[in-house]
């Protein structure tokens, strides 16, 4: 999966903010394998959903998943031992 896959979810169709969009990529995509989630149960909603709660942070700098990219982590991971 990479970055363009994702874009067209997230309401993005040129490559404006890709700069800033790949290190919170790489980021998200890197804590969902980390979490043990297997690349067949990595979807582009599971990523973009954390894209968008990365990108969408507070001007403090405090940086937090939102429950729903929570929930479908877990889904994910539960998908993944099946």
């Amino acid at each position: 999966m990479t970055l363009a896959d994702i874009k067209p979810a997230l309401g993005i169709f040129d490559n404006y903010h890709d700069t800033m969009l790949q290190p919170i990529f790489d980021s998200v995509y890197g804590f969902i394998k980390g979490a043990g989630v297997a690349e067949s149960q990595i979807t582009a909603g599971l990523v973009a959903r954390g894209v968008n709660d990365m990108w969408d942070n507070d001007p403090g700098g405090k940086a937090d998943f939102s429950p729903i990219f929570m929930m479908m982590l877990q889904q994910a991971q539960a998908g993944s031992r099946l």
